[in-house]
């Protein structure tokens, strides 16, 4: 190779020279420097990823304490008002009024409840909210999906403790 190098004209021996090198450096960058490059940017992707996610368990964690430390007061109960009034002004409260249909009461301490086409979560909140707040509980649920993702028709028992 040597020797067909040392052939060339000084012109030629230049242009395959610098072509040489020119190779050498694609190759470089190819085989070594674009793969570091890539990972790095992957690892940073993936660094960025993971804080945002530290993040929402930081938030989540805080609602969590916040929801336990609710939770572990109890609720002072109906007070002066009936259960019937109390489920019908916490659920219209929770912005649940436009898809409840009916409350009737059922015996001394309980209410029967119906509602159509509820979200299924603010439903599971509300129903959190008697409990924590009023000490109502679900004696009895009957749910029913609806078409639209997170909607249920929903009867429900509720009875008041004590």
């Amino acid at each position: 190779m040597r020797d067909w190098l040392d052939g060339l004209e000084p012109r030629e021996r230049r242009l395959v020279l610098a072509g040489g090198l020119l190779l050498g450096l694609l190759l470089g960058y190819a085989l070594v420097a674009d793969p570091l490059l890539s990972a790095y940017g992957e690892r940073a992707s993936r660094v960025e990823q993971q804080r945002a996610e530290l993040v929402w368990m930081q938030q989540t964690t805080a609602r969590i304490q916040q929801l336990q430390a609710a939770g572990g007061a109890q609720g002072a109960g109906l007070g002066d008002r009936s259960l019937l009034a109390v489920v019908d002004g916490s659920a219209r409260e929770a912005g649940l009024g436009n898809v409840l249909r009916r409350v009737r009461p059922d015996g001394a301490l309980a209410v029967r409840v119906w509602f159509e086409g509820v979200p299924f979560d603010a439903l599971v909140e509300w129903l959190g909210r008697l409990d924590r707040e009023f000490q109502v509980q679900v004696k009895l649920i009957t749910l029913e999906r609806q078409p639209e993702a997170g909607r249920v028709h929903a009867q429900l028992t509720l009875e008041a403790a004590g």
